[in-house]
């Protein structure tokens, strides 16, 4: 996945191909912080970061 969103902040235009990698890079960020914390019943801080990763790929990804 880090290598991934390397290549893919590398890249100086968000192409249709673009799109779909970001969007799946965050769709699994985000369920798997949804696992950890009903998982774990949010005792785990793993949550907390995978979110984190999730908001911040969705959102640096709209360039």
């Amino acid at each position: 996945m880090a290598l991934l969103l390397v290549w893919l902040a590398k890249q100086s235009l968000v192409t249709g191909t673009s799109r779909v990698l970001i969007d799946t890079v965050a769709g699994s960020m985000l369920i798997g912080a949804l696992l950890i914390l009903i998982g774990t019943k949010a005792n785990h801080p793993g949550w907390v970061g995978l979110l984190g990763v999730a908001v911040l790929v969705w959102f640096g990804g709209t360039q």
